[in-house]
């Protein structure tokens, strides 16, 4: 009897064992794949007689993960309701080649260049080299390439779904026989990367079989192709279901016979309803209930939305020379001489930079910035910087302003490098100091970049002007008048009037005006571009264009050297409309700049001058850098452009290199009285975030 009764319960036991696997067998996965919060899951609708053990078996995941993926959910659910699968993490190493392996990584949401080189062991650049320079940023959903060296080898761990990795692809069960160059369209990615995770699949699949689908890398119009044996644009046409016509519209230069190894662009053509592959049952719920929660950001938009919190560590590298005070101070003390100007006295050649620095603090910690200023007497003495280099608390330091000799800051740039820390150089116009160095700032515009914003004036307010570029000989100013021939050639605008060519060239010492009064139009504006830094070529154009002025409509367009030359007449230059390039330029009339030179005069009762202005507004702008995008605030600074007391922040950066302001100002005279007449940039407002906009300096009055 005992006998048969362990019989009965085995046969039972059989049954029921049988009954569970045909259960979770017969569930059919979702294909829906979202990007949840930074998560990936299958949105899997419940099904008549589905329990929740038999769908944790049918994805091979654990019940306890499907419980805290979906809040609330008990052991009995229901039909029709929706359940978060979460996508295993597994990290991916794809062989490039024999000598390096390369780690394949999604970009989730609010992550950055920063974070990823910290969980990688590599540094920002060395990700933007392995990545074509990321021109564009990172974009939520995007795969990036990870150099794998000997810091950042993966290890061997157990994957689980809170491992911080995920997988390059999701899998896919398919409810009927289907092509897989239609599945390749239908999830925009490329067939290549299918064969390459699915060794040894067939072009058609078969109801159930599941593969693996790699994450799309974002829209692009178009999926590639790498041509193998016996591939013709007419078969390649019929199997991803276009026409040829549509193959060879993307593909231009595409020839009749296609090579093994080419790669070709498969056009992503808009689907009606009708014409559309089936989708999951899950598409158009998870367009009405996750659309909003799950919707890509660009980086723009994850920049503007980003606010940090918490207390930063700023260094301040100026030369003080502390002895040189001291000695003037004796000197005084020991003659009865007049005292000494501060102008003249070399430790007080940047205490107003440092001054200026100083109240930027002041104001931004009204904002709510919390920082830590470290303050250090860094003089042009490369032992000097050395020692200093070797104290431990450098490296913590979340931002670096100075030092401000050159060779002092080469040393510090390369330990800023090193330690992945943004240093600013506040005052030099050298453009190779950003050379190789992706965290080092220039916020003094170079030479060069003055020509783009000279063509960008010209493209937008004189289009219909006749153009004409002056200089005194053929040799002083070569170079520099090489590239300004060169950008205006490149991206000057074709004129839209009744004119020949894009403009004409006057060489003074030859031609005097001849060039111009037998070439200048009569019924369009004519604008001189007179490119020199010679007072007597600059007052004899200017005398001699003033008395063509009742014949010809003219604009005369000066260097930023002018604003330096004594004797120019006011009333030459405001006959002839002239208008001056220039870094910066104060306006005492605004608000703003009063507010400021009146607690400056009150602090330090004396009247700021040029660096204490450049104090407070590298202060300014880089504080709140910090306090908006936090230390690694390199990849939202192109979207940080700000209008400051006398001049405009504006960063550009090529692939590998620094940060330079390409803020060039336009002034122009009306009435006798030079003024700003440049568009001026955005400001933000950090105490309301993630505002927009406010009226500078408003908040820390």
């Amino acid at each position: 009897m005992k006998l048969l009764s362990i019989l009965i319960s085995a046969i039972l036991l059989s049954i029921l064992t049988t009954l569970s696997a045909q259960d979770y067998q017969n569930i059919m996965r979702s294909n829906v794949v979202e990007n949840i919060n930074g998560k990936d899951y299958y949105l899997h609708k419940v099904k008549n007689g589905e329990t929740l053990y038999a769908i944790a078996r049918a994805y091979h995941i654990n019940v306890d993960i499907i419980r805290k993926a979906n809040y609330g959910v008990e052991d009995d659910i229901n039909p029709d309701q929706i359940l978060k699968i979460p996508v295993r993490p597994e990290p991916q190493i794809i062989e490039a080649d024999k000598k390096e392996a390369i780690n394949y990584r999604r970009i989730i949401a609010g992550e950055t260049l920063y974070s990823i080189s910290k969980e990688y062991n590599v540094s920002v650049e060395e990700l933007k080299a392995a990545n074509g320079g990321l021109p564009d940023g990172l974009k939520t959903g995007m795969f990036i390439k990870i150099p794998v060296n000997d810091g950042n080898k993966p290890e061997v761990i157990e994957t689980s779904p809170q491992d911080k990795y995920s997988k390059i692809y999701f899998e896919y069960q398919a409810k009927e026989k289907v092509s897989i160059y239609k599945l390749a369209l239908r999830y925009k990615v490329s067939i290549d990367t299918i064969f390459l995770l699915n060794p040894g699949i067939n072009e058609q699949l078969i109801s159930g079989q599941i593969i693996k689908i790699p994450f799309s890398s974002g829209d692009t119009g178009f999926i590639t192709h790498t041509i193998k044996k016996r591939q013709t644009v007419k078969k390649l046409a019929k199997k991803y279901a276009i026409t040829v016509e549509q193959i060879k519209e993307i593909n231009k230069y595409i020839s009749r016979h296609l090579l093994v190894g080419q790669v070709i662009q498969i056009p992503l053509l808009a689907m009606d309803a009708n014409d559309a592959p089936p989708l999951d049952s899950l598409a158009l719920i998870e367009q009405k209930l996750l659309s909003e929660e799950s919707r890509t950001k660009t980086q723009k938009e994850k920049c503007y939305e980003s606010y940090h919190t918490g207390e930063y560590k700023v260094a301040l590298l100026l030369p003080f020379y502390m002895s040189v005070y001291d000695s003037v101070i004796r000197m005084q003390n020991e003659t009865d001489t007049k005292e000494t100007d501060p102008e003249f006295v070399k430790s007080f050649v940047f205490i107003q930079f440092y001054e200026g620095f100083m109240m930027a603090i002041d104001s931004m910690k009204k904002t709510g910035l919390k920082v830590k200023l470290h303050v250090y007497n860094l003089e042009d003495d490369i032992s000097q910087t050395n020692q200093l280099l070797q104290n431990p608390e450098f490296k913590q330091m979340d931002l670096i302003v100075g030092p401000v000799f050159n060779s002092n800051f080469k040393i510090v740039a390369d330990f800023a490098k090193e330690h992945q820390i943004n240093i600013v150089n506040p005052l030099s116009t050298r453009e190779e100091i950003t050379y190789g160095n992706p965290y080092v700032f220039q916020p003094q515009p170079i030479n060069n970049n003055q020509y783009q914003t000279l063509v960008d004036y010209l493209n937008e307010h004189h289009a219909y002007s006749q153009i004409f570029i002056a200089r005194h000989n053929p040799y002083r100013n070569a170079i520099a008048f090489e590239e300004l021939r060169n950008v205006l050639d490149r991206q000057l605008e074709s004129r839209k009037g009744s004119f020949t060519g894009l403009y004409h060239e006057i060489l003074y010492s030859r031609d005097s005006t001849y060039t111009f009064e037998h070439t200048a139009s009569a019924d369009f504006e004519n604008v001189v571009i007179t490119y020199s830094d010679s007072k007597v070529f600059i007052l004899d154009m200017l005398r001699k264009l003033n008395e063509l002025r009742d014949t010809f409509n003219i604009t005369i367009l000066g260097m930023p050297q002018w604003k330096e030359i004594d004797g120019l007449e006011l009333e030459d230059l405001n006959n002839l409309n002239a208008r001056i390039l220039s870094k910066n330029y104060t306006n005492y009339n605004l608000p703003a700049v009063r507010y400021f030179v009146k607690e400056y005069r009150n602090r330090y009762a004396t009247e700021p001058k040029e660096y204490a202005f450049t104090g407070y507004n590298i202060g300014v702008y880089f504080l709140s850098a910090l306090m908006k995008y936090g230390p690694q605030f390199n990849d939202c600074i192109q979207y940080f452009d700000m209008e400051l007391l006398n001049t405009g922040f504006d960063f550009e950066s090529s692939p590998g290199n620094g940060y330079q302001n390409i803020n060039w100002k336009i002034l122009g005279f009306e009435n006798y009285q030079l003024k700003d007449i440049s568009d001026r940039l955005e400001t933000y407002d950090l105490s309301n975030p993630p505002g927009k906009y406010y009226k500078y300096m408003e908040i820390i009055k």
